[in-house]
């Protein structure tokens, strides 16, 4: 019999393989019908700004685009951050122009499709404290579900990710918004008092349950 450690060893080389194989082919077509993929424009876009002639083409876009504002920042890859950071930093690695970093890295979902957390968290890293603003307002939901999330997580713990230390993803109480609430939740009609609840399953054998 052979170890099961071989043989996904050997599953995992053939899938790497097999993945090496399609984006060899999908270069090799696109470039056969002159067509460039959107990940392939970034590449090049990356390269030349860190090449020779990168910091006339920083500049030259710059002056371009003196201001960008990029929303969903925590989407982005390694990639994207390093094109948007060497266009918006002087030779003397000075920050110029103006560069609004708009995200939220609770929302950063995105890794199937290439979405890196970490560039995010290297991108907040660099910006100054007096350069940061926090949309600390819930202006879209009721009070009494914000003050019930507020509790759950201070009594959870706010770390949301593996990481504990600052370098982690965590929670922030938010204050809702001085509106009223002129449309509350309703069941049946009834103004829903407890709008966060937690149902167990009660047919959930917790001995056996999947992990």
């Amino acid at each position: 019999l052979i170890d099961s450690g071989v043989l996904h060893f050997k599953a995992l080389r053939f899938w790497a393989a097999v993945a090496d194989w399609a984006k060899a082919q999908a270069k090799a077509r696109l470039a056969a019908r002159s067509q460039r993929s959107f990940d392939a424009l970034l590449t090049d876009v990356h390269a030349a700004l860190h090449g020779d002639a990168g910091r006339a083409l920083a500049d030259t876009l710059h002056a371009a685009w003196p201001v960008a504002l990029v929303d969903e920042f925590q989407d982005t890859d390694g990639i994207q951050y390093g094109i948007l950071d060497a266009i918006y930093r002087k030779s003397d690695t000075a920050v110029r122009g103006h560069l609004v970093k708009i995200g939220d890295p609770k929302q950063a979902i995105y890794r199937f499709r290439g979405g890196d957390i970490r560039a995010y968290q290297r991108a907040a890293s660099n910006v100054p404290d007096d350069g940061k603003m926090r949309l600390d307002t819930n202006r879209r939901s009721s009070r009494n579900y914000v003050a019930a999330v507020n509790a759950w997580y201070e009594l959870s713990g706010e770390a949301l990710s593996a990481q504990q230390d600052a370098g982690g993803v965590h929670y922030h109480a938010v204050k809702a918004s001085d509106r009223k609430d002129d449309s509350p939740y309703t069941i049946d009609g009834v103004i829903c008092e407890r709008p966060l609840q937690f149902h167990a399953a009660d047919d959930l054998d917790q001995a056996s349950a999947p992990v």
